[in-house]
């Protein structure tokens, strides 16, 4: 395991435990893994095309951040967790995700914290995404796609992307400034099919409209990303995302 990372990681969640204040804890996370490789864990079919065995194997001296209950199974080569109010877990108290130090917990919601789980879920972050009914849906980053404007770097209020990829994973892996971004299960192939199993429950956010416009909106990212000089790969050897991303091996 590569000490370097993990350890980075628990010195920097023991230093965030420390901090009440989120514009402190955004700064102390600047670049902090300057030129690291970046994997994302999403909980598209395409999950699957590794076993979780293999995905410890590879990833377990890597920058790793994992999205929803793609977190299971996986807790020990986690470094960042990143879930929201939608498609939450059932578990005892309500409580959906348990911690050790190794992680490094971020949450979002359009309510407030511990609206929609209990209040004694332990969080490192929490953010607030606006309604869309309130934001507009013509306001949403899929369209406007003014990327560089809600970078941590510029604003730390979150837009609306839809979706959690483009409201909070994304900007955390570039303000923790990665060389690249590679991703597994990041799908966007159907809306109501983003799930890598049957037993998990997670139908989507019920905007008819949301995968079809982050899909289209990928190639955006990506320059966004570019101009940025950080590679945005698939490690997805099925869905759509191949035809978008440059294909990667883990």
């Amino acid at each position: 395991m590569n000490t370097s990372i993990k350890k980075k990681t628990i010195d920097l969640k023991a230093q965030l435990k420390k901090i009440n204040s989120f514009s402190d804890k955004v700064k102390l996370l600047k670049k902090s893994f300057d030129g690291e490789d970046c994997f994302i864990l999403l909980t598209g079919p395409s999950f699957n095309d590794y076993s979780k065995e293999e995905l410890r194997s590879k990833l377990k001296d890597k920058l790793v951040l994992s999205v929803k209950q793609t977190y299971l199974g996986l807790e020990d080569i986690c470094d960042f967790h990143f879930w929201n109010c939608s498609n939450l877990p059932k578990t005892p108290h309500n409580i959906p995700y348990q911690y050790s130090d190794n992680t490094i917990a971020i949450a979002s919601s359009n309510y407030p914290v511990g609206f929609r789980w209990n209040p004694k879920q332990y969080l490192d972050f929490f953010i607030k995404i606006p309604i869309i009914e309130q934001f507009g849906k013509e306001n949403c980053l899929v369209f406007k796609k003014d990327f560089e404007e809600h970078a941590l770097d510029n604003v730390w209020n979150r837009t609306i992307g839809p979706g959690i990829m483009l409201e909070t994973v994304l900007y955390f892996a570039v303000h923790l400034g990665v060389k690249s971004i590679n991703t597994l299960g990041w799908d966007l192939d159907a809306h109501n099919s983003h799930c890598y199993s049957d037993s998990v429950a997670n139908k989507g956010c019920q905007i008819p409209w949301d995968m079809k416009a982050n899909l289209e909106a990928v190639p955006y990212v990506k320059e966004w990303l570019q101009n940025r000089s950080i590679e945005l790969n698939t490690l997805s050897k099925t869905g759509p995302m191949k035809n978008i991303l440059p294909l990667k091996e883990i």
